[in-house]
């Protein structure tokens, strides 16, 4: 019965870890001028949609505990584009650029 115990123990300690969210904090500049500011909690195989606007959203997905894929999606041209990376430590952080003639989107997602 003991080890019973034990072992369920030890399951529930390797399932409870493996459920950690990890927090980040997302910019958005538009033209160089800050446009959208938030925090969140993403849990790996998660997205969240972090910012949406009539033409542009935005969104995070945690692909694993530490990979990262950061999602533009303009629907008036229509298209999609990525931004994947590591983030480990604290500081670490994620950018995207999006340079037109008429338009510079920056994002910036750190790891808290």
């Amino acid at each position: 019965m003991k080890k019973i115990k034990t072992m369920t123990l030890a399951l529930a300690l390797t399932f409870s870890t493996s459920i950690v969210a990890s927090e980040l904090t997302c910019n958005i500049k538009i033209n160089s001028e800050d446009v959208h500011n938030t925090s969140f909690e993403v849990s790996e195989g998660q997205r969240i949609k972090f910012a949406d606007s009539p033409d542009l959203k935005f969104s995070l997905k945690a692909m694993t505990k530490d990979k990262f894929e950061l999602e533009a999606f303009d629907l008036a041209v229509p298209s999609r584009t990525y931004a994947i990376g590591r983030l480990k430590d604290r500081g670490d952080d994620l950018n995207y650029t999006l340079w037109t003639r008429d338009l510079l989107i920056e994002v910036n997602c750190e790891l808290n």
